[in-house]
């Protein structure tokens, strides 16, 4: 006969495992591992560090802790993005996340929160950026969370960390804090898929900015540049998750980027997209065959869409 911890134990598990499912349902992989026996462990494996992570919550009757990197700033390429302001691609993508929070909630009463890590000052020095455009981006993200009553969800940024400070000696605090080497990401590139994956998704977005931004350079010198700042970008990004994860040791690491099935990081889809690495922040959102989905505006445009305002105020592309 089992005794009560037994019980209890057995409970934990099947609601953590609910709750996993629920976040599975929305997860983004860039592809299918074969089934393989190691690969099946190696499943196994990273369901189960997952699984511990949501079972200390559990076990404390506390909400889940999820955070993302995401919502940096609109992207300054107008054959992508209607304006620098967020519109209804960024809201979609806000109340799925809270969609997440309110299922997890309907099977785990505590339910859980979502914290958005949102900073484009931590690339300022690489991506020419206007500093107005990033506070206006984030303070109208914050605006949507507060007006669409997106309760579980919050933002952290640099700020929040070094408040007393100007924003390059946030960067360089930061930034010294945790190095990363451009030169083992680069060798890196050669010896993992993975690695190789994300890069490639990134990169083809980056090229696209760039041929935008230097119309009078050749394309082989825009590709080059586009490698190299790739390359800083994702040097930059593992500099911030680390400082992310440090302040958050516990939460649940979700991404807007696509991860292999057997990542540490959990893929999610918040919109539908043409690609799979396209991102809110350089889309715009497009109306066709009753469903939202992601795209640049110039191929919105192109389709024939016209522009729209969903509740008179977010604008979209309508076909």
């Amino acid at each position: 006969m089992k005794n009560e911890d037994d019980k209890y134990f057995s409970i934990d598990c099947f609601i953590c495992e609910n709750i996993l499912e629920k976040i599975y349902s929305i997860r983004k992989i860039p592809y299918k591992l074969t089934n393989t026996y190691e690969n099946k462990l190696l499943l196994k494996k990273c369901m189960d560090f997952h699984l511990d992570k949501i079972k200390k919550f559990v076990q404390k009757s506390l909400p889940i802790e999820m955070i993302i990197p995401a919502f940096p700033v609109k992207s300054p390429n107008p054959n992508k993005t209607i304006s620098c302001f967020p519109d209804y691609a960024e809201v979609l993508a806000l109340k799925k996340l809270q969609h997440l929070c309110n299922s997890i909630k309907e099977i785990y009463p505590p339910g859980a929160i979502i914290t958005i890590c949102s900073d484009a000052r931590v690339f300022c020095d690489i991506i020419p950026f206007i500093e107005d455009n990033i506070s206006n981006y984030s303070s109208e993200i914050i605006k949507i969370i507060q007006t669409e009553n997106l309760n579980n969800l919050s933002i952290f940024k640099l700020d929040n960390l070094f408040s007393h400070i100007d924003y390059a000696k946030m960067k360089s605090n930061f930034v010294k804090e945790f190095p990363d080497n451009v030169e083992s990401l680069k060798r890196k590139r050669f010896y993992s898929p993975d690695f190789f994956v994300m890069f490639s998704g990134l990169n083809k977005f980056i090229y696209e900015d760039l041929v935008y931004i230097y119309q009078d350079k050749s394309k082989p010198w825009i590709r080059n540049e586009a490698k190299n700042l790739t390359f800083q970008i994702i040097q930059r990004s593992n500099t911030w998750s680390k400082l992310i994860e440090k302040n958050f040791p516990q939460a649940l690491r979700l991404s807007i980027h696509p991860q292999s099935a057997i990542a540490k990081k959990i893929g999610v889809n918040l919109v539908d997209a043409d690609d799979l690495w396209r991102t809110p922040w350089h889309s715009v959102c497009c109306w066709k065959d009753n469903q939202f989905f992601l795209t640049s505006k110039e191929h919105a445009l192109a389709l024939g869409a016209h522009l729209e305002k969903a509740e008179e105020k977010y604008p979209y592309y309508k076909l």
